[in-house]
């Protein structure tokens, strides 16, 4: 009978590293991916729509108001903005912006990435912020990270 040889850890002089790297690789394209599907599933979505419904005499965009539900915001208070190209990879998306209490934020049409845009002079402390985002009802809201952005402001 064969035994099975139990795998070992590889050495100082072992490629093992190179498995890792084509996992990161596959990551990484697999993220542009699914961004990309995202992106294009909400295109979909607003064509299906109409991308344009009339609400009481009024044109109404349906992803404004999908985001506008998701922050439990009314729908008036999104601005609509398309950013330049100092917005990298963001300049081709389409943004929704709002103003709560001094602090700025825009949110993405997909709804997966949202940006600070501003923090009023009075407000001093990132838990006020802090505060205000999560009122967004925001799925993730980092402490440390506007407070570390506060800083450098």
């Amino acid at each position: 009978m064969a035994e099975k040889k139990a795998p070992s850890a590889p050495g100082p002089g072992d490629e093992g590293d190179e498995s890792l790297e084509r996992e990161i690789d596959g990551l990484e394209s697999f993220l542009q991916e699914a961004e990309d599907l995202t992106r294009d599933v909400a295109v979909t979505a607003k064509e299906q729509a109409g991308a344009v419904a009339v609400v009481s005499g009024k044109k109404e965009d349906p992803q404004r108001r999908w985001i506008a539900e998701g922050l439990q915001q009314p729908v008036e208070v999104l601005t609509e903005v398309n950013p330049g190209p100092e917005a990298g990879k963001d300049a081709e998306a389409t943004f929704y912006t709002l103003t709560d209490s001094g602090v700025g934020v825009a949110v993405r049409q997909d709804g997966l990435r949202v940006y600070l845009t501003k923090v009023a002079p009075e407000v001093e402390e990132g838990s006020q912020v802090e505060a205000v985002l999560r009122s967004l009802h925001l799925a993730k809201v980092d402490a440390a990270a506007i407070k570390s952005a506060l800083k450098r402001n």
